[in-house]
């Protein structure tokens, strides 16, 4: 996580950064600053549709399906649409 918050201190416009950050968190379990990241990586980059897809699955693992099923909606609007395989792991782990 060290190097995600570098990343970012150098960068603080970098939406990525704060998606691996993300991804970094939630793998450790720290679903709130997690869902913190990967906001703040949408609000430089709304398109960004595995920030999306990662917002729903930390927001499921945090048992907030209302959260979750909006990020699955976003996903479903996006210009160029998520790939099919997000579509079907968001399924998978909403069950």
């Amino acid at each position: 996580m060290k190097a995600y918050r570098e990343a970012i201190r150098l960068r603080p416009d970098y939406p990525e950064a704060f998606n691996n950050l993300g991804a970094a968190q939630a793998e450790a379990g720290k679903y709130t600053e997690a869902i913190e990241s990967f906001r703040q990586a949408i609000d430089l980059k709304p398109e960004l549709a595995i920030a999306h897809y990662n917002l729903g699955i930390v927001s499921l693992l945090a048992k907030n399906r209302v959260a979750a099923f909006e990020q699955y909606k976003l996903l479903t609007t996006l210009a160029r649409g998520p790939p099919r395989s997000y579509m079907q792991e968001f399924i998978k782990a909403s069950c």
